[in-house]
C-alpha cells in the first residue's frame, strides 16, 4: 500500500494549519515534526509482526455485540460527513477538515461539502451530566441502544464518551430488515403483501451459508464527546486524529495498557499515565482504518477480524517503516 503510505506522509508533514488548543506556535510544531522524521528502515520478523498486529488490533478494536462468532462489525453506511462543535468556529472547522483529510488518506468514502452529517465530535464541560441531559431531553441521539448500553456510556470514566447507531441490512439486496422484540428479522412488507395482495418489495436474504451472513451492519451515526479539561495542551491535530479513528472505527473502551505501537488511540490513556503523547495519527492507524473499510461486511466478526489482520500485515510489509 505504498500510495497510502505516501498520502499518509503528506498528511503528517503537510503545511496545513497545525493549530494548538493551548495556543502552541506553528514553529514549535514544525520543529517537532522535523525532529521526528527518520528515514531508517526497520526490518521486523514475520512472527514478530504477526504478534504485534494481533495485539494492536486486540487492544484498539472492540468485541461487537453478540461476540466474535455471532456478532458482526460495521462501518459508516454512507460517505463520511463530519461536524465539530463546542470550540470556536476556527477550531471546529480545523478539526473537521483534519478528520476528513485522514479519511481521504485511508481511502474512506467522503461526502460532498453540502452533506447531512453522520459523524459528530463535540467538546463538552462535564460528560456524565451531558449524557444524563441527552437521555432526558434528546433520547433520539441514542437511537435504539438498550438502557444497559446507555448506562455504560453515561458511566464511562471520561474524558471520552462515544457511541454509534447501527442498523441491519440484507447482505443480498441492501434492504433494511425490521426487528421484533426477540431480535429476529421480520419481513413486515412480506406480511403486508400476503394480507393486502399488493405489489411491495419483499426482503430477501442470501442462501444459507456457513460463511456468508444474511445481514450486514451499517453505522448510521457516530458520536464522540470529549471533556474540555482533558484537551488543554493538545493540538487540534491530536484531537482531530483521535476523533477520526473513534468515529470511523468500532474502538474499544478498555485501552488501559500501553500499546507499544505508535497510535493516536492511546492519546488519553497516555495522558492519564503520564506517558509521552502521540503527536498525530500513525501509519499503523491509517492502515487499520484503510483495512476496516476494505474487509467484507457479510461475514462474522471472527472472519472480519482475520481479514483485517491480513490486510494490515500485507500493507505494513509494503511500507518503508513498519
Amino acid at each position: 500500500m505504498k500510495h497510502i503510505t505516501l498520502i499518509a506522509s503528506f498528511i503528517l508533514l503537510s503545511a496545513a494549519p497545525y493549530l494548538s488548543y493551548a495556543q502552541q506556535s506553528n514553529d514549535e510544531n514544525e520543529q517537532q515534526t522535523e525532529n521526528q522524521t527518520d528515514n531508517t528502515i526497520v526490518v521486523i520478523g514475520e512472527k514478530e509482526l504477526d504478534d504485534r498486529v494481533r495485539e494492536y488490533v486486540r487492544n484498539v478494536i472492540a468485541t461487537p455485540p453478540g461476540g466474535r462468532f455471532k456478532g458482526q462489525y460495521g462501518r459508516l453506511g454512507k460517505p463520511l460527513c463530519v461536524r465539530a462543535y463546542g470550540l470556536s468556529d476556527e477550531f471546529n472547522k480545523a478539526i473537521a477538515a483534519r478528520i476528513t483529510a485522514v479519511a481521504k488518506a485511508s481511502e474512506v468514502p467522503v461526502a460532498d461539502i453540502d452533506c447531512k452529517p453522520n459523524a459528530f465530535v463535540v467538546v463538552i464541560d462535564k460528560g456524565k451530566e451531558t449524557i444524563s441531559f441527552l437521555r432526558r431531553k434528546h433520547r433520539g441521539v441514542f437511537g435504539t441502544l438498550k438502557p444497559s448500553e446507555r448506562n455504560r456510556i453515561q458511566n464511562a470514566p471520561g474524558p471520552v464518551f462515544r457511541w454509534q447507531i447501527r442498523e441491519n441490512n440484507s447482505s443480498k439486496n441492501g434492504v433494511r430488515p425490521v426487528r421484533d422484540d426477540a431480535n429476529r428479522a421480520v419481513d413486515v412488507e412480506g406480511i403486508l403483501a400476503s394480507v393486502l395482495n399488493d405489489n411491495v418489495q419483499v426482503l430477501t436474504g442470501v442462501e444459507p451459508s456457513r460463511v456468508i451472513t444474511a445481514t450486514t451492519k451499517s453505522v448510521t451515526a457516530s458520536y464522540l464527546l470529549l471533556e474540555e479539561e482533558a484537551l488543554l495542551g493538545l493540538t487540534t491535530t491530536q484531537i482531530a486524529d483521535y476523533a477520526a479513528l473513534s468515529l470511523m472505527l468500532e474502538v474499544s473502551n478498555n485501552q488501559n495498557a500501553e500499546l507499544g505501537i505508535p497510535s493516536i488511540l492511546s492519546l488519553f490513556d497516555d495522558q492519564k499515565a503520564g506517558r509521552e503523547l502521540p503527536e498525530s495519527v500513525s501509519e499503523w492507524d491509517l492502515v487499520l482504518l484503510h483495512g476496516w473499510y476494505s474487509i467484507p461486511l457479510d461475514r462474522s466478526a471472527a472472519l472480519q477480524r482475520s481479514a483485517l489482520l491480513q490486510i494490515i500485515k500485507d500493507e505494513l510489509r509494503s511500507g518503508p517503516n513498519p
